[in-house]
């Protein structure tokens, strides 16, 4: 690259030598031009840098006498055919950027070149000169005739001049089937009132690139291009086209005048100019649109009506709470959502009602209500849940467990205990969604008494709860207050907190002469979150007078805690399951312990299960369970993987077993 500016300058300064006129910028041109057409292309990059960063200097505003100085030597040189051709179509390239008037009659010259990427790039800079003379020579060129592409290429730089006089010469082109696309393009892009008629005259109803033009044109245009939009709005039209027309007199009208297009546009039979009005008319909302809209409330069909609640204001509310008793479930939503938009407490009559029917509106209503903002919304929402008609009722109390407003519980809590059933019922399902810690206390009482409903609502507070130790102690208050049958209902929800006090007390249940008690302290043990429910379910287990059901969902609560109890270590967890395999009454209920010990990846498990695949009963969960025990140590113990699938092939383990212990040592 050295070498290359020492010949620069070399060149420069012999040149300067031989011809004392030549100025500075033009002798920097003649000792770049050589490197421009270097056979190696690569060489060729940095003078192609330097001339371009000469011609971006040249064209920066104020630089007017360096754009000429630069233009005028390089269409010196691009004039002379003995210059290489790639330096000729570079510095033409830069004429893109910098030429004007100067420059013109070389460029011209080589639009009739034998090259073909001269006369390219000589048509691309005439194309942006500012000359009004570049104009004259697309057009004579355009004249001369060439080959398709030259001919579209030509016609293409005609529209992007916007050049008003070459308009005559291209309306014959409009019906050449290779040429014509490109003309009707070009006159768009000149939109000038000739252009429009010429376009105007071509379209036949029914020609999308036409008719495209024509809109290009309209946008393009101010006032003028409101005519053009009302001929290609009216049915017949394509539907694409005319909504693209509908959006843009919207768009273009007055705010007196928008609306009169809107409720026309929204009362089409095609649903795209439907939603080109809707999306257009949403700048034009207001009081105005809202009336004129209700007053074409009759003209509008289903699909129009719901796109204009969608747009109304508060004058709209009235049409809104018709809409959700009406037939059509598209207006009835959208009869939803501006009532929900407008918001306060007057809508919830008509909202809950559609909320308390059986309709295809209710999930929305539903919905709505749970989003209503406003003064005064809660409390009436209370009150609905309160007093009236069971479905409203249900209704109301379901929106309540929705909205999860903490002044709403006590509301939920009083409708619990409702003489009506169904009331009850709702309120116990909406605690069981949104109820807290404060109000286990008030549903204990309830499930105590024995109500499925209560119990479900009741576990699943329990378990959402972040404050185990706390609803632990409350729940095991609540149990020591009841009967027997009241602590059975109660204890299912205390294995989902968990807590040393109500362990103990459970373990203690489970020694109750009590069958129903004992049964259901059992069930609590084996459910519980904490591992140390291990310990009384090992002790029942173990005691002979335990039953084979106890004994079972005995097992089966440690082989529970042994994969997923809260507070073990893999010892313990180890020793649990292998001494829980001990005490298993039965080969099924050992076979519940295998997949938790495959999944604890420690040498302790495999040496539990290990002799298990010769044990004919036990072998075939044995073999899965040491595959998931090779999956479970893969990323940690890879040499163990690859023993147990080792072991694995060399038995009579079914083929899927060792299959899966394959594929985890890959």
């Amino acid at each position: 690259m050295r070498r290359f500016w020492i010949a620069v300058a070399v060149a420069a300064c012999a040149g300067a030598a031989a011809r004392a006129e030549i100025t500075a910028v033009q002798a920097q041109v003649n000792g770049i031009i050589p490197a421009l057409g270097d056979a190696n292309a690569e060489l060729r990059h940095e003078p192609r840098m330097k001339l371009q960063s000469m011609a971006a200097e040249a064209s920066k505003p104020g630089a007017e006498a360096a754009r000429i100085e630069l233009e005028q030597a390089m269409v010196a040189r691009i004039a002379d055919d003995k210059v290489s051709q790639p330096a000729r179509v570079w510095m033409v390239r830069q004429l893109e950027t910098i030429g004007g008037a100067g420059s013109v009659p070389v460029l011209t010259r080589l639009l009739a070149d034998a090259d073909p990427e001269l006369r390219e790039t000589a048509r691309r800079a005439l194309e942006v000169n500012p000359a009004s003379a570049a104009a004259l020579s697309l057009r004579n060129a355009l004249k001369s005739g060439g080959d398709v592409a030259w001919r579209i290429g030509l016609v293409h730089s005609i529209g992007r001049r916007a050049d008003a006089a070459s308009v005559e010469m291209l309306v014959p082109l409009l019906g050449d089937a290779d040429v014509g696309p490109a003309a009707v393009n070009a006159l768009a892009r000149m939109a000038t009132p000739a252009a429009t008629e010429a376009l105007l005259a071509a379209y036949d109803g029914k020609s999308v690139p036409v008719g495209a033009a024509l809109l290009d044109a309209a946008l393009r245009q101010g006032e003028g291009g409101r005519a053009i939009l009302a001929r290609l709005i009216p049915q017949g039209n394509p539907p694409s086209l005319r909504a693209g027309s509908v959006a843009a007199m919207i768009g273009r009208s007055a705010p007196a005048e928008a609306p009169r297009w809107i409720a026309a546009g929204l009362a089409d039979p095609d649903a795209r100019i439907r939603c080109a009005a809707s999306r257009a008319g949403a700048a034009h909302a207001g009081p105005g649109l809202t009336a004129s809209l209700a007053g074409s409330w009759e003209k509008l069909g289903p699909g129009g009506r719901a796109l204009a609640l969608d747009l109304m204001d508060a004058g709209g509310r009235q049409l809104a709470v018709d809409a959700l008793g009406g037939a059509d479930p598209d207006v009835a939503e959208a009869g939803v959502r501006l009532l929900v938009r407008l918001g306060g407490a007057d809508g919830i009559p008509a909202l809950l009602g559609a909320a308390a029917s059986d309709r295809p509106v209710r999930s929305a209503a539903e919905q709505g209500l749970a989003l209503l903002k406003g003064d005064g919304v809660a409390t009436a929402l209370q009150k609905a849940a309160a007093e009236g008609e069971y479905k409203r009722r249900a209704a109301a109390i379901a929106v309540l467990a929705m909205r999860r407003e903490p002044a709403s519980m006590a509301t939920l809590v009083a409708s619990a205990t409702d003489p009506d059933p169904g009331v009850a019922r709702a309120a116990l399902v909406a605690l069981r969604q949104a109820g807290g810690d404060a109000e286990i206390p008030a549903v204990a009482k309830v499930a105590a008494q024995g109500k499925a409903d209560a119990r479900a609502a009741l576990k699943a507070m329990a378990a959402r709860t972040r404050d185990r130790r706390g609803v632990s102690q409350t729940l095991v208050n609540a149990i020591r207050a009841a009967d027997a049958p009241g602590r059975a209902a109660l204890l299912e929800s205390l294995a989902a907190v968990g807590g040393l006090p109500a362990l103990d007390m459970t373990a203690e249940f489970a020694a109750s002469a009590d069958a129903a008690l004992r049964a259901a302290a059992v069930r609590a043990l084996a459910e519980w979150i904490e591992f140390e429910a291990v310990r009384p379910l090992q002790a029942i287990a173990a005691a002979p007078a335990s039953s084979l059901s106890e004994k079972t969902l005995a097992v089966r609560g440690i082989a529970r805690l042994v994969t997923s109890g809260l507070g073990a270590t893999v010892d313990q967890r180890i020793t649990a399951a292998t001494e829980a395999m001990r005490l298993a009454p039965g080969d099924d209920e050992r076979k519940l312990l295998l997949p938790a010990l495959g999944s604890i990846p420690h040498p302790r498990s495999l040496a539990a299960l290990e002799p298990l695949l010769e044990d004919r009963k036990l072998s075939r969960e044995a073999a899965f369970a040491l595959a998931a025990l090779a999956e479970a140590c893969a990323k940690t113990d890879r040499r163990m993987a690859a023993s147990i699938a080792e072991r694995l092939e060399k038995s009579t383990a079914p083929d899927a077993a060792k299959k899966k212990a394959r594929e985890a040592v890959k």
